[in-house]
């Protein structure tokens, strides 16, 4: 049988009353530690809240300029094209803006289509795409699928001529050509009036 002296017993009561001091520092430690980590985590996240909160109010506000633009473009030839009634050398009777479709294909898929102004007669339809400005693929995309998608989603027009023109404020270079190329009719602000560009138009 083992015997414990009372030096023995003092001396561990020591051992481990120091031990308690030791941890309770690292412990006191640990919390300033973590303490400091937090705050500054609060700080961290304090400004990317704001930067946020900056980054948005300026995207906010671009996204309302160009909508802005937009909408200003769109109204100026909407009213210049009612004036006329005419795309093309050829008249038409009623004029539409902003007429929108959706059609759900065989593949389960949907087909959306958006037109900006629309002018129709017994035989002919115009349709007209507004941007602020023109880019060269814009052009190419109105060319490809503008017609092509109205025919599908208003089958009641597929034996209808299509004609199609792209109204904007400013074209890249190189926009005007190709949508002369495609056989798309150009609407430009020349001054205080409308030009309308409609050689060699193209009927879809």
């Amino acid at each position: 049988m083992a015997v414990v002296t009372w030096e023995e017993v003092n001396a561990k009561f020591d051992r481990a009353a120091e031990l308690a001091v030791k941890n309770e520092k690292g412990l006191e430690e640990l919390r300033k530690t973590v303490d400091r980590a937090s705050r500054s985590a609060d700080r961290a996240f304090e400004a990317a809240e704001k930067a946020g909160k900056a980054v948005f109010g300026v995207k906010g506000e671009l996204i309302g300029i160009s909508k802005s633009n937009w909408m200003m473009t769109e109204d100026y030839f909407y009213e210049s094209l009612y004036e006329s009634m005419a795309f093309g050398g050829i008249h038409f009777d009623r004029i539409r803006r902003n007429i929108g479709h959706s059609k759900k294909l065989a593949d389960g898929s949907t087909l959306d289509g958006e037109y900006d102004i629309v002018m129709y007669n017994d035989t002919a339809v115009c349709l007209v795409e507004v941007k602020y400005k023109f880019r060269g693929d814009d052009v190419k995309q109105v060319a490809k699928w503008y017609a092509a998608t109205f025919k599908r989603l208003f089958p009641e027009y597929a034996d209808f001529k299509i004609y199609v023109g792209v109204g904007g404020m400013a074209f890249e270079e190189g926009a005007v050509d190709i949508a002369r190329q495609s056989g798309l009719g150009v609407l430009k602000v020349k001054g205080d009036a409308v030009v309308i560009y409609d050689e060699g138009l193209k009927a879809y």
